[in-house]
Order: C-alpha cells, then structure tokens, then sequence
C-alpha cells in the first residue's frame, strides 16, 4: 500500500482504524448536513427548519404560477367578467358583450411592446397591496364608450386619435366600475380599494416596472354594437402573489372542512351559560298502588347500579359516575368516570 492511500484511510483516535459501517454513517451525516444549509441573499447561513419554506426554481424554464394557480385566477376572473358585463350594461343602458380573450403571465418588456399605437393608458393603485397596475384601452373603444356616455346611440367611432380631457375624465369613471368590480370579487383579508394615479399616451415611454419584471396580464374583448375592441389590465407579479395565497388558504380551509378535519374554536360567550346540574341515584321500579301509599317516614330502598355511586347529570342527561361524601361539613360528590352509553365501550 502506497504512502497516499494510507493518508486517505480515517482512524479512530481510540480504537485505531474506523469500520466500514461508521464510515457510512460520517458520509450520511456530512450529506444531511449540507442538504440543510441555506445561504441567504445576505451572505448569512442557517440551517433548514420547520419555519423556513422552500420551493425548488428552475431558472431555464421558469414557472410564475402553476397551472392549478392559474386555473383559479382564470375561474375567479371569468365571474369577474360576468358581473362586469351587467354592471356596464346598466351603466351605458345598452346591450354590451364582454369576453376573456387572455390571461397569462409575460415580462412587462413584451406588454408595452404589444400596445396599439395610439392608446389610452390608466395607471392605478390596489391598497393596501404594493405594485402599480396599468390599463390600456384602444381608442376607438374609448371614444365610443364616451360617445354613449355623451347621449350618443353607442355606434363604432372610427378615428385613431389620443382622447381629450373631457373625453379621459368620462372613462376615467369607466375605468372605475371595472376596478371596483374586480377588487370586489375577492375574498380578501382586507379592503382592496384601487385608485387611479396617472394617464399615458404611448406604451414607448413608460418606465414604471424594469422590462424583465413579470406581469399577469388580463386582456378583455369589449363589442359595444359594431364597436369590437380590446381593453388589457397588466397586474405585477408581487401584487398578484399574496391574492393567490389568499385563495390557497381560503381553498385548503374548504378542504378540511368538507373532510371533518375543522377545528373546533371555543367561544368565550359559552362560558356564560348557565348549565343544570343534578346528582341522583336510581329508584326502584314500584306500583302505582304502592306510589298511592307512600306517607311520611316511609323508607324507600335505592337502587345502588355503579357499585353503589351517582349519575351525575348536566341538562338532564347522565354524564358522569360520581362517589357521594362529606367536605368540610358539606355533602358532595367527586367525580370519577365518564358514563358511557349502552351502546357504547367502556373504555
């Protein structure tokens, strides 16, 4: 044996050479404990625990949202268009179709890129959630929606031009019947109360989100009689992110109810129930005639079941098997089992 491999061979400081067997067990701890480890962002090392939550990110071909995360915005947002579509049909009083024609997550680079030129441009906020949102209307749907709102007949209006103050200002209270329907469809924790902050005119010139910034993108096909026009509402990912956790919990919470797994909370107001308790042994079956003839004095022999102990009751019902004494001069019982039913063990 060469002078190499006798330095690559562990010893034991006191039983001299290790076996094969510990060797083993040094190489699965060494694994174990490099598995643990985590390297946070700010050069710190820790070692994993329950507390910390890990989910594995495959840089090549990421994934933002899964398919059952997306499955759940895609139904959530499909209510979100039915109840937006009557509302809008109210609102201008005439008949109008609203369908999804998109729904996915793209990089804010290819959003501003795949704008019309020209377009209106809304930019809004979602408190208490951070991120800024957009909305980007064609305008030919824009001036026909104003043009209804003017006291026009809601028919096609063919000019590709930027809106006017007036004209903004009218679909700016549009554009707030669409986000107070969307932040009303969910169930969140808190109020979600969204406000407009600022216009654009050209998706070349905005810089709110760096181009590699991932959006959930939300695009709406309006046909308002022979207008047939496209609305898209862009959601940053760190926005959509605590919704969608939101939704996961609220979903589990159904899951466990639907299986009995709900657990039971104790409300401080049953403790202010006032509860009948009564301790008594059982009599003996008699005749009517003999019940005629009880008087005072007459000794009536008791029935002693539970060797000779109580049934405590609570509201009438037998509960507890009690032993009957005396504590301080006063007469009392001390319970000592449950009562179990006919029907059930005795455990």
């Amino acid at each position: 044996m060469s002078s190499d491999e006798e330095e690559n061979i562990p010893f034991d400081m006191e039983g001299g050479m290790l076996s094969q067997d510990e060797i083993d067990n040094l190489l699965a701890q060494a694994t174990e404990q490099e598995s643990s480890l985590i390297i946070w962002h700010d050069k710190r090392r820790s070692r994993q625990t329950e507390t910390v939550h890990i989910e594995p990110y495959d840089f090549r071909t990421p994934i933002f949202l899964s398919e059952i995360e997306m499955r759940r915005l895609r139904l959530l947002h499909e209510d979100f268009i039915r109840y937006l579509e009557a509302r809008m049909a109210i609102f201008l009083r005439l008949e109008i179709s609203i369908k999804m024609s998109k729904l996915s997550t793209i990089s804010y680079g290819q959003y501003t890129e795949s704008m019309s030129n020209p377009t209106h441009i809304c930019f809004f906020k979602v408190n208490p959630l951070p991120g800024l949102c957009i909305i980007d209307i064609n305008p030919r749907l824009a001036l026909t929606i104003a043009s209804r709102m003017l006291g026009g007949a809601g028919q096609a209006v063919n000019a590709d031009r930027y809106l006017t103050e007036i004209e903004t200002d009218l679909i700016d209270e549009m554009i707030g019947i669409v986000l107070k329907e969307w932040a009303g469809n969910w169930d969140y924790d808190e109020t979600l109360e969204p406000s407009i902050v600022g216009h654009e005119l050209s998706g070349r010139f905005l810089q709110t989100a760096p181009h590699d910034s991932i959006v959930l993108l939300l695009a709406l096909e309006f046909e308002v009689r022979d207008c047939l026009e496209q609305m898209q509402i862009a959601f940053p990912l760190h926005l959509v992110e605590p919704l969608v956790r939101n939704l996961q919990n609220k979903r589990r919470k159904e899951m466990d109810y639907a299986h009995g797994e709900r657990k039971i909370a104790w409300r401080d107001s049953y403790g202010k129930i006032n509860i009948p308790v009564t301790a008594s042994w059982q009599t003996p079956a008699m005749k009517l005639s003999d019940w005629l003839n009880l008087e005072v004095g007459t000794v009536i022999p008791i029935n002693r079941r539970h060797d000779g102990n109580l049934e405590l009751e609570l509201a009438g019902k037998g509960a507890f098997v009690a032993e009957p004494g005396i504590q301080d001069g006063q007469r009392c019982i001390r319970i000592q089992s449950k009562l179990t039913e006919p029907n059930e063990p005795n455990l």
